[in-house]
C-alpha cells in the first residue's frame, strides 16, 4: 500500500492542482480522504468494484457492504434515484440539500451496483462542503463518502487523525482543517412507504418531522 500524502488546496475550485491530483487518484482506483460538512470521509470510485473492496478491507467491513455516496448537486444525485419525484425524497431534498441528510432510496439503473444495499437501495446526499464538492465535480460523478474510521471506531475530525488511523492505504488526504461537528450525517430510509430514521445525526428528528408533516417517521 502506498504512503499517505496530505494536501491543502489553495482554493475550492475543481481546477486546483491538489483537487486534480486527488481526482486522478480516484480514477486510478485509489482511496482519498476528504472533509465533509460534519467529519472526514473516505472516497473511492463507486463504479470500481476493486476500489470498493479495498475500502471495505481498510475499514474492516464485510465485503460487499454498501457505502454512502455524495454528489455536488441534486441533479447529479437524481440520476441515481429510481423516482426523483417521490414525495418524501423530493420534500427532504428541497428542505435539507445541500446538507447533512443522507437518504436511502431505491436506485436507478444508472447507480453503481457495488454501492447498493441488499434491497436495491442506495444512500445519497448532496454535500455543501466546498472541497468535497470540488472533488466530486472534478471527478465527474458521485463518490463514496464513508466515515474515516475503522468499523466501530470514532470518525476522524482532522487530517492528522486520519494519518493516525490509516498510516497506509489512503492515497491522499485533502486537509480541510478541524471539522465543526461531532455528529455524522443523519441517515433516513425512504425505500418503504413510511420513512424510517436509521441514524440520528447532524439533522435532528424534529426538523425532519416538521418538513414531512403527516409523512413523518
Amino acid at each position: 500500500m502506498e504512503e499517505m500524502k496530505i494536501v491543502t488546496p489553495r482554493s475550492s475550485s475543481p481546477d486546483d492542482s491538489d483537487i486534480v491530483e486527488a481526482a486522478e487518484h480516484l480514477a486510478a482506483g485509489g482511496i482519498v480522504a476528504h472533509p465533509t460538512e460534519t467529519l472526514y470521509g473516505l472516497a473511492v470510485d463507486p463504479w470500481n468494484d476493486e476500489a470498493l473492496s479495498r475500502l471495505a478491507r481498510l475499514k474492516g467491513r464485510r465485503e460487499g457492504a454498501a457505502f454512502i455516496l455524495i454528489s455536488a448537486s441534486a441533479a447529479d444525485a437524481n440520476r441515481l434515484v429510481k423516482d426523483p419525484a417521490a414525495r418524501h425524497y423530493a420534500t427532504l431534498a428541497a428542505a435539507f440539500w445541500p446538507g447533512a441528510l443522507t437518504m436511502v432510496v431505491l436506485a436507478s439503473a444508472r447507480a453503481p451496483s457495488g454501492a447498493r444495499g441488499p434491497g436495491g437501495g442506495i444512500a445519497l446526499r448532496v454535500t455543501p462542503e466546498p472541497l468535497a464538492a470540488a472533488l466530486v465535480n472534478r471527478f465527474g460523478h458521485p463518490v463514496t463518502s464513508t466515515s474515516a474510521n475503522v468499523a466501530g471506531g470514532a470518525p476522524a475530525e482532522s487530517a492528522g487523525r486520519i494519518a493516525e488511523i490509516f498510516p497506509v492505504g489512503v492515497a491522499i488526504v485533502i486537509d480541510g482543517g478541524l471539522r465543526p461537528a461531532g455528529l455524522p450525517s443523519t441517515l433516513i430510509d425512504l425505500t418503504a412507504d413510511r420513512p424510517r430514521i436509521l441514524r440520528e445525526g447532524a439533522v435532528d428528528r424534529a426538523a425532519i418531522e416538521a418538513a414531512l408533516g403527516e409523512g413523518a417517521p
